[in-house]
């Protein structure tokens, strides 16, 4: 039994605060400073990727040394910080295979003969693949986490005593006695990122005010806050706001493992994007921190072992275990799991994932018997449009469907994907709807 292809999946190395912070030394308070690098990645967060490369390139030394550019595949949200990350990762795993950014439906279409293209998803607001939190989500994870039965005993003089600390030493609005006191320790949350900014960075962060008591006190908050984002009160899969919207990106997973044609995949995101997955897959993992990832072993006899790494400062790939967690309608920790694997068929039927690839040569099947659509095939049909419908409104836009074709890796031409989003969009309103879908795809396509 020997490796055939490895995928992960890595947030963002550290970066540079979100905003500044009264009183805070460390950093520049020039308004230039914070327009020009809030939230970019910062050179140690470069070094954690070029070092998280290095130690996967050593561990599977003999599966790395002689994979090749075409066999590599690479994919961004579209932040700096991640589509840095991205590259510093490839500058570790692989030094002597050059790299390039390219967004997913772009009309230069650019491929780079014996490079790695990172291929970055194009809308920010609407990133399906790495998602992102829009406005109703965010208003039903926050009530979870006010709903958190520890978060409500922290509403106690000890932490309103904190927050008024923190109010004093920020003169952060979020901190002051307008607010409730379980939305300030809910802000808690930006102190504990700013906390782990200044350690990865090996700077002071309000040191000679805050108590070891404080920061323990605010990461506490943090930890439980984070949860709370992707973990219901009931702890039930079932009741969990973010596990749908991993399902996305856990399809393309599971694409990518049924067609088998790299050897090497790549995902660059975020912590929601982690927490998300974790959240689909049913499981309870310390909440990421600077390039937390995980690492999927897909193996020749068609089983795959999962490894989840919260902290790659202190913990090598060689540090790490692999996790097998039975079918279950509640969240398992983590780290009381103990050692398995799971087969691709399992995985599949687990989380009712469909290969993207085979649901086309489904619907090739239809087309070439000069079939009508069937109930069964209809449905397929109309999957294939939620899984493109990046804004689930109904309709699809050019970006999207391009981007879609694209992500497949079909080798299709841009003048070819407009020359066919153009025949199915037959009311020529820039859109395709899901009749339209139906009625033209396959007749033009196949």
């Amino acid at each position: 039994m020997t490796i055939r292809q490895l995928i992960i999946l890595h947030h963002h190395g550290a970066q540079y605060p979100p905003e500044p912070l009264h009183g805070d030394i460390s950093w520049p308070i020039k308004s230039q400073f914070w327009e020009d690098y809030h939230e970019y990645l910062t050179p140690v967060g470069t070094l954690q990727h070029i070092n998280i490369g290095k130690d996967i390139r050593k561990y599977y030394q003999d599966f790395i040394s002689d994979i090749k550019s075409h066999e590599v595949r690479s994919y961004s949200s579209n932040f700096q910080k991640t589509t840095s990350s991205a590259w510093s990762f490839l500058l570790g795993l692989l030094p002597n295979i050059p790299a390039h950014y390219r967004f997913l439906g772009d009309s230069r279409d650019i491929k780079l003969k014996n490079n790695i293209s990172i291929n970055i998803e194009s809308q920010i607001s609407k990133d399906k693949l790495f998602y992102v939190l829009d406005p109703i989500t965010k208003r039903k994870c926050y009530d979870n986490i006010i709903s958190s039965p520890l978060l409500q005993s922290l509403c106690n003089q000890e932490y309103q005593d904190l927050c008024d600390k923190i109010y004093c030493l920020t003169k952060n609005i979020k901190f002051s006695n307008n607010h409730s006191l379980i939305d300030r320790i809910i802000a808690l949350d930006t102190i504990s990122m700013q906390l782990n900014i200044a350690e990865v960075h090996d700077l002071e962060f309000f040191s000679n005010v805050l108590t070891q008591t404080d920061i323990e006190n605010i990461h506490k908050a943090s930890k439980e806050i984070n949860r709370c984002w992707y973990i219901p009160i009931s702890n039930k899969i079932s009741d969990s706001i973010l596990a749908k919207k991993s399902s996305y990106l856990l399809h393309e997973i599971y694409r990518h493992i049924n067609t088998n044609k790299y050897k090497f995949i790549q995902f660059s995101g975020n912590g929601d994007t982690l927490l998300s997955l974790a959240s689909l897959l049913g499981i309870d993992i310390e909440i990421p921190n600077f390039a937390s990832y995980f690492l999927f072993e897909i193996y020749t006899d068609s089983t795959i072992k999962i490894y989840y790494n919260y902290l790659p400062s202190h913990y090598k790939r060689s540090d790490l275990f692999h996790k097998y967690w039975s079918d279950s309608e509640y969240y398992h920790k983590y780290n009381e799991l103990g050692a398995g694997k799971f087969t691709i068929k399992e995985i599949g039927a687990r989380y009712k994932l469909f290969d993207m690839l085979s649901l086309i040569e489904s619907l090739k099947i239809s087309c070439l018997t000069q079939k009508l659509l069937t109930i069964g095939s209809e449905s397929v049909v109309d999957e294939l449009f939620s899984y493109i419908d990046e804004e689930n409104i109904g309709k699809i836009n050019y970006d999207e469907f391009s981007a879609f074709i694209d992500r497949l890796d079909l080798s299709i031409s841009q003048k070819s994907i407009k020359k066919l989003f153009e025949s199915i969009d037959s009311d020529t309103n820039g859109t395709i709807d899901l009749k339209e879908f139906r009625s033209r795809l396959i007749k033009y396509y196949f």
